[in-house]
């Protein structure tokens, strides 16, 4: 049902386009490996358009902001497979919550999203990779075990972003933290507008949405390349083996970001 309710969400905004997929990712994987696809993020349209592309392949687990703690967005998210994130929650006991979740998730093999930014793009840059929910996945992995992690780099991109004007508008300030009233009050002038350029015959559409799906990344190939085990490393190794291994899987995400004609 969520997985329905977001592709008719999706295809009343854009032209969904599903460009390049690499080879490799088309490959049927072992039972054993579980997937995690590395995304950017220019739009929350993101959830709806990469659960979209790899629904006829997978069911995917991602973590979306406390924005999306909001009706009705919290139960349509659900649906699509999210669970909410609170970022700014400094609690240690939800931290470790949080960690053993995903990592139990990530060994019974179900599929994750991680946003590379963590939050959307202001201004249409890439930003650099947030890495909190990636040392999540990695930590307990070794590579001698049965176990495999493959990463998947994505690229998305929009030929307009539905929240171009509060984004551009707040490109300053964190307006996820101005409450519910602003959020629903927000979107709820950006559908009446939509609904009524629909009503006077003004309605363009927002225009394309894509995302290329690049060359696959093998997380025992990766550490046994640079001699290393996550599940064996002490805290400073570990943060700085988790940074090589973010700027190598942003770098790929950067290269496989689909060009629009706009």
């Amino acid at each position: 049902l969520g997985y329905r309710i977001a592709r008719r969400a999706l295809r009343s905004f854009y032209h969904v386009h599903a460009g390049w997929v690499h080879e490799a990712a088309r490959e049927q994987l072992p039972a054993n490996t579980s997937v995690v696809f590395f995304i950017n993020h220019r739009s929350n349209m993101d959830y709806l358009l990469v659960s979209y592309l790899a629904s006829h392949r997978a069911a995917l687990s991602y973590g979306a902001g406390e924005w999306a703690r909001i009706w009705p967005f919290r139960p349509l998210l659900r649906l699509a497979g999210a669970y909410i994130l609170r970022r700014n929650h400094n609690s240690p006991i939800y931290r470790i919550v949080l960690r053993r979740y995903v990592q139990m998730a990530t060994a019974a093999g179900v599929p994750h999203a991680i946003f590379s930014e963590g939050g959307l793009s202001r201004n249409g840059k890439v930003n650099e990779p947030k890495l909190g929910l990636l040392s999540y996945v990695c930590r307990d992995f070794d590579p001698r075990g049965d176990g495999e992690i493959m990463f998947i780099p994505v690229g998305t991109n929009f030929d307009r972003v539905v929240e171009e004007r509060v984004l551009i508008a707040n490109e300053n300030t964190d307006f996820r933290n101005r409450g519910a009233g602003f959020v629903l009050g927000s979107t709820g002038l950006f559908a009446l507008k939509q609904i009524w350029n629909k009503l006077t015959g003004r309605w363009q559409g927002f225009g394309v949405a894509a995302a290329n799906f690049g060359e696959p990344l093998s997380l025992r190939d990766w550490s046994k390349r640079n001699k290393l085990s996550f599940a064996r490393l002490d805290k400073e190794p570990l943060f700085a083996a988790i940074e090589d291994l973010g700027a190598e899987l942003h770098r790929r995400v950067i290269c496989v970001i689909p060009i629009l004609a706009v």
